[in-house]
Protein backbone atom coordinates (compact mmCIF):
# COMPACT_ATOMS: atom_id res chain seq x y z
CA UNK A 1 0.00 0.00 0.00
CA UNK A 2 1.90 3.74 -1.02
CA UNK A 3 2.94 5.30 2.11
CA UNK A 4 1.19 8.66 1.32
CA UNK A 5 -2.36 6.94 1.55
CA UNK A 6 -1.66 5.53 5.29
CA UNK A 7 0.26 8.91 6.57
CA UNK A 8 -3.43 10.54 5.49
CA UNK A 9 -5.11 8.26 7.38
CA UNK A 10 -2.96 8.36 10.51
CA UNK A 11 -1.85 12.14 10.95
CA UNK A 12 -4.06 13.05 12.47
CA UNK A 13 -3.66 10.07 15.24
CA UNK A 14 -2.99 11.49 18.83
CA UNK A 15 -0.92 8.53 20.10
CA UNK A 16 1.19 8.96 16.62
CA UNK A 17 1.16 12.50 17.07
CA UNK A 18 5.07 12.56 18.69
CA UNK A 19 6.24 11.39 15.40
CA UNK A 20 5.00 14.07 13.66
CA UNK A 21 7.30 16.92 12.55
CA UNK A 22 5.99 19.27 9.64
CA UNK A 23 9.62 20.74 9.42
CA UNK A 24 11.07 17.80 8.78
CA UNK A 25 8.17 16.77 6.17
CA UNK A 26 6.96 13.91 8.66
CA UNK A 27 10.17 12.09 8.21
CA UNK A 28 9.67 9.64 11.31
CA UNK A 29 5.81 9.07 10.85
CA UNK A 30 6.64 7.96 7.33
CA UNK A 31 9.18 5.62 8.19
CA UNK A 32 6.67 4.04 11.01
CA UNK A 33 4.02 4.14 8.12
CA UNK A 34 6.47 1.85 6.14
CA UNK A 35 5.52 -0.81 8.23
CA UNK A 36 1.75 -0.52 8.53
CA UNK A 37 -1.05 -1.68 6.23
CA UNK A 38 -4.31 -1.57 5.69
CA UNK A 39 -6.62 -4.29 7.14
CA UNK A 40 -10.41 -3.88 6.20
CA UNK A 41 -12.30 -6.96 8.29
CA UNK A 42 -16.31 -7.76 7.84
CA UNK A 43 -18.60 -7.55 10.69
CA UNK A 44 -18.00 -9.91 12.98
CA UNK A 45 -14.67 -11.20 11.47
CA UNK A 46 -12.68 -11.96 14.64
CA UNK A 47 -8.96 -10.44 14.65
CA UNK A 48 -7.52 -12.45 17.26
CA UNK A 49 -8.47 -15.00 20.03
CA UNK A 50 -7.59 -14.48 24.02
CA UNK A 51 -4.70 -15.96 24.73
CA UNK A 52 -2.78 -15.65 21.30
CA UNK A 53 0.95 -14.07 20.99
CA UNK A 54 0.44 -10.65 20.15
CA UNK A 55 2.71 -9.61 16.96
CA UNK A 56 0.56 -6.51 15.88
CA UNK A 57 -0.81 -3.08 16.97
CA UNK A 58 -3.79 -2.04 15.42
CA UNK A 59 -5.75 1.22 14.70
CA UNK A 60 -9.41 1.12 14.42
CA UNK A 61 -9.74 4.12 11.30
CA UNK A 62 -13.79 3.86 11.07
CA UNK A 63 -16.23 1.53 12.49
CA UNK A 64 -16.18 0.06 16.25
CA UNK A 65 -14.90 -3.16 17.99
CA UNK A 66 -16.18 -5.40 20.27
CA UNK A 67 -13.40 -6.85 23.28
CA UNK A 68 -14.74 -10.70 24.59
CA UNK A 69 -12.67 -11.71 27.62
CA UNK A 70 -13.12 -15.35 28.91
CA UNK A 71 -12.98 -14.07 32.73
CA UNK A 72 -12.11 -18.14 33.66
CA UNK A 73 -9.16 -17.64 31.23
CA UNK A 74 -6.26 -16.68 33.16
CA UNK A 75 -5.10 -13.46 31.38
CA UNK A 76 -0.94 -12.65 31.26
Amino acid sequence: QDIEDILGIVEDNEFLSKFKDPTNQNKKLKELCKYMHIQNLKPWEVVFEQGEEGDSFYIIYSGKVSVYVDSLDPVT
